[in-house]
């Protein structure tokens, strides 16, 4: 251990033969050492309690068919951002933003959020911890709970600062934390923020799971919704039904990613693709 220094403390021997202290001869000195030897402890068991309660909710998350979606990304692109405006989209939970600051480690835990919009699939989102270049394998320790979320996810949403001119070293960080937390095979689109701020367009030609946005925008966000939902799809089986008018069809379009649909006769003409994990409850449509 290092040594202990308090520069304030008063090396007169501490007379009480009380509580925690060895009694005659102890100095201050070292009732701080024990004190601060107490709270790391304390911390260490809350840090353990909040690991145990994430487990068990994961756990929960890990067994329901709504798809879990992770945001990703370099301290300060948006990610909060991000999903404050997917939550007021979806005006489902006006008063459960989350905090979006432009300061290093604004979001320091996770903060999940269900996002029902219609007509778009519902999806359980997360928000993490802003990434920095080398960051210290202590500091992820710190934030292991927050991170291992991200390890549950079954779809990750990077975020860029397209405007940054050192955004791509920013990716490669954001990338390598990812693989050193143990997330392989998770698949991931990359939304290209403050495209806004750019003074002149990217010659650059984007992949079909890459996208320019500007949150600010809010015709972006619909397009960021179904980008998300096309995502979420892309392995999905598309379908076209005829959806009765008597059972509910909000919920079906929930389970599901209703790409269109019209009123018929007899109920709603739907080009669909077909969450796997909820088909068991719409057999009777494709008899």
């Amino acid at each position: 251990k290092g040594q202990l220094v308090d520069e304030k403390a008063s090396y007169s021997q501490v007379t009480s033969g009380k509580g925690h202290n060895k009694g005659e001869g102890e100095k201050k000195i070292e009732l701080n050492r024990r004190v601060i030897e107490e709270v790391i402890n304390f911390r260490k068991n809350e840090l353990a309690s909040i690991k145990s309660s994430r487990s068990n909710m994961r756990s929960e998350r890990r067994n329901s068919p709504i798809t879990k979606i992770s945001i990703v990304g370099y301290t300060n692109v948006g990610k909060s951002t991000l999903m404050n405006a997917l939550i007021n989209h979806a005006n489902k939970y006006p008063n459960k933003n989350v905090l979006a600051r432009n300061s290093l480690f604004a979001t320091l835990e996770t903060s999940t959020r269900l996002i029902s919009s219609f007509p778009y699939p519902s999806f359980i989102l997360t928000d993490t911890v802003g990434f920095v270049s080398e960051l210290p394998t202590t500091l992820v320790e710190s934030f292991r709970s927050t991170l291992e979320e991200v390890t549950e996810s079954d779809l990750i949403i990077h975020v860029v600062d397209i405007s940054n001119p050192n955004y791509k070293k920013q990716i490669e960080t954001t990338n390598n934390i990812l693989k050193d937390i143990g997330v392989n095979n998770i698949p991931s689109i990359y939304l290209y923020n403050k495209y806004d701020l750019l003074y002149e367009n990217p010659s650059t030609l984007l992949n079909k799971n890459e996208m320019y946005c500007s949150l600010k925008n809010d015709e972006d966000v619909i397009e960021i919704l179904d980008f998300i939902s096309s995502s979420i799809a892309s392995t999905w089986e598309k379908k076209e039904v005829l959806f009765p008018y008597e059972y509910d069809f909000y919920t079906f379009v929930s389970n599901n990613y209703v790409k269109k649909y019209s009123q018929k006769e007899n109920g709603y003409q739907c080009t669909v693709y077909i969450n796997p994990k909820t088909k068991y409850k719409y057999n009777y449509l494709f008899e």
